[in-house]
């Protein structure tokens, strides 16, 4: 969905008005840009404030670094419960290191993704149930389905050597 036809940003050829709502209590970005093609790199780069050939993140296949202040571990020894909320099964999986971050987590109830409104729904449920005493930090990852997106090879050689495809 393009930013260019919600409400929130201006949009009025289809009404948003659920988004709309969620913006005005949220922190809305005018412009970002992902610093890989990869998602979990760039969630990587998104939670730990450095880039790519710090964090070591390259590619879709590979696991969250270690080592490396997170912004939901840095935020939950400051006070805060950290709440990993999830509309794709994958990102839930131990060996890509991600829910180890977070105090609490919502897993994906669909596989291999779910429709964002569920996500929102657990959103809603679990912020309600929240210790509002507490501040609070919530990712919440909506899946949205693209085709493969490579960047060009003598770019793609310079962080990986293998065959992606391969396990």
């Amino acid at each position: 969905l393009s930013k260019r036809l919600l409400g929130c940003y201006g949009g009025n050829r289809f009404p948003t008005p659920n988004i709309d709502a969620f913006a005005r209590e949220s922190v809305k970005f005018e412009q970002s840009i992902s610093q890989t093609t990869s998602t979990l790199g760039a969630y990587a780069s998104i939670l730990t404030g450095t880039e790519p050939e710090k964090h070591g993140l390259n590619a879709e296949w590979g696991r969250f670094p270690e080592g490396v202040l997170t912004l939901p571990v840095y935020l939950s020894a400051k006070g805060y419960d950290t709440n990993l909320i999830t509309s794709e099964t994958e990102l839930n999986l131990p060996q890509l290191g991600v829910t180890q971050l977070f105090k609490s987590r919502e897993e994906s109830h669909c596989n291999p993704a779910q429709d964002g409104s569920i996500t929102l729904r657990s959103f809603k449920k679990n912020w309600r149930a929240a210790n509002l005493q507490k501040p609070q930090f919530t990712w919440i990852q909506f899946f949205d389905t693209h085709p493969p997106s490579l960047p060009p090879a003598e770019i793609s050689r310079k962080f990986y050597s293998g065959d992606p495809t391969q396990k």
